[in-house]
């Protein structure tokens, strides 16, 4: 990371940040034993096709979760005066990963290529923005006892925090990949995108479509969507 600060007045300071992060070898569960799609395949001869043969599902723990992480930090903070103090801040920031999940269950689609999900980490925001106040509230200098001790001394504090969304995927609900259930976990087929207009259609129910459910389709039989 890199951090350059300025004081802009006597009582106001800004400073602006990189920092940025790489990681390797992070752990996580993992499906040790997958069906292997093969024509004929089906779900009643899941077991049969697993990579070793009547075991069942295996889940275990393994290394093979990378991730970067880069962003750009821009604060303003203004010392108390006058009762008042104000801190704010900015952060422009991407987060990529190939698996955001951790041990206990599996969300790995292809458990045989991990790296088929790298893409922005489930907790990826790409905007934040912070604004923190704190007043100090004027003294009654007319009081005095216990009536000072209650009523004097008192701080006001808000914070305000806007983020965009956080990233999703749309899952197909299915197990066409025949890769079989996972302990814990189910199946993690994607849906097909067939159009590039994901975007909530106007005039819909939001809290119905959060995007546009006719951009996506079953995936096909053996793929992982």
């Amino acid at each position: 990371n890199m951090t350059m600060e300025h004081e802009l007045t006597s009582n106001m300071g800004l400073s602006v940040a990189y920092i940025g992060s790489h990681t390797v070898k992070g752990m996580s569960s993992m499906e040790f034993n997958p069906a292997i799609y093969a024509p004929g395949a089906t779900e009643a001869n899941v077991d049969s096709r697993r990579i070793y043969p009547g075991i069942g599902a295996l889940q275990g723990v393994t290394d093979f979760e990378y991730a970067n992480y880069n962003s750009l930090q821009v604060q303003l903070k203004k010392r108390a005066q006058r009762g008042l103090m104000i801190i704010g801040n900015y952060v422009y920031s991407k987060c990529m990963d190939n698996n955001s999940g951790t041990i206990g269950g599996v969300s790995v689609r292809n458990k045989l290529d991990p790296n088929l999900d790298y893409g922005p980490c489930d907790f990826d925001h790409t905007n934040a923005a912070n604004i923190s106040l704190l007043y100090n509230l004027p003294r009654m200098g007319s009081l005095h006892g216990i009536a000072d001790v209650a009523l004097n001394g008192w701080q006001l504090t808000s914070i305000i925090t806007a983020t965009t969304g956080s990233p999703f995927s749309v899952n197909s609900g299915k197990d066409n990949s025949l890769s079989g259930p996972t302990t814990n976990s189910g199946t993690n087929d994607n849906a097909d995108q067939i159009s590039a207009d994901s975007a909530r259609p106007a005039g819909v129910n939001q809290l119905q479509e959060w995007f546009n459910t006719g951009a996506y389709v079953e995936n096909k039989l053996g793929t992982y969507g």
